[in-house]
């Protein structure tokens, strides 16, 4: 079940919150990018930038979480995704869905617990936003228990 909760503005841009009573995973596609961060974490788009064996820790808590190599899949096939790295460890990363014409979604992001509170998921929502910044509808997705970040 999905409930659309309100229309939140988010980094200059109008979001559509919905928040599900449970976690579900959907597919997406890429596009390529490269940023530094002050510190340690940088930022990719680049799918060869992204190793299976340096996805592991993500989805703690899911009732099926996906595999390293499920996750590796799903960032291969998204419209869009942006990955933080710290040096090749994959430890945060958002991916969108989108008709690429005027709707995205974001079904996914998430940081690991060690590098929370280090601005790192807003790093990843402001690229993002940047990569879908000519869509007329962006909808994104959270669990209940979340829905405050």
């Amino acid at each position: 079940m999905w409930i659309l909760l309100n229309d939140y503005y988010i980094l200059g841009r109008v979001i559509s919150l919905v928040v599900s009573d449970h976690s579900k995973v959907r597919t997406e596609r890429n596009l390529y990018t490269v940023q530094e961060h002050p510190g340690m974490t940088r930022y990719t788009s680049n799918i060869k930038d992204v190793m299976v064996d340096n996805l592991e820790g993500f989805f703690a808590g899911w009732i099926n979480p996906l595999t390293p190599e499920q996750h590796y899949c799903h960032l291969k096939a998204c419209a869009y995704f942006v990955a933080a790295l710290d040096s090749s460890k994959v430890v945060g990363f958002v991916s969108a869905i989108s008709d690429g014409i005027g709707c995205a979604f974001i079904p996914l992001i998430e940081v690991l617990p060690k590098y929370q509170r280090q601005g790192i998921g807003t790093e990843l929502m402001r690229q993002m936003l940047d990569k879908l910044k000519c869509m007329n509808a962006i909808d994104l997705m959270c669990d209940e228990n979340v829905k405050g970040f």
